[in-house]
């Protein structure tokens, strides 16, 4: 995997270092963050598990919804998802995917972003 795979990653780990050396977030909103994107990658691992194993055996077995998964990166855990679609070439080519997907990750910057503002000049 290329370094731009691993960007979001390097993002959201500069992210939280800041958030708590710099800013003093709390360290649990942090590992929360952390935790979301955790389970994030493990959801999109798995739906891809269910796809490849459902085309093996013929079966149907339900999938994890597109919607779950845009849940989790408007949550934050787009930075992981980014890194196991890559790894598993899951939901690379549906543009339709993509888009929404990239519009719940877009969301999720701009509110943290405004939140992080508000609580860094109200502090100040």
């Amino acid at each position: 995997m290329s370094l731009l795979t691993w960007l979001p990653v390097i993002t959201l780990l500069i992210f939280v270092a800041l958030g708590y050396l710099v800013f003093n977030i709390n360290a649990y909103i942090l590992m929360t963050l952390l935790g979301i994107n955790l389970i994030s990658y493990a959801v999109t691992a798995y739906d891809k598990y269910i796809a490849v194993n459902n085309a093996k055996t013929g079966k149907t077995k339900q999938r994890i919804s597109e919607q779950t998964l845009y849940i989790f990166a408007l949550l934050g855990g787009w930075p992981a998802a980014v890194i196991a679609q890559q790894q598993f070439r899951h939901k690379t080519q549906k543009t339709r995917f993509k888009v929404w997907f990239w519009l719940s990750s877009l969301t999720n910057l701009i509110a943290g972003s405004s939140i992080l503002y508000f609580v860094i000049s109200s502090s100040s």
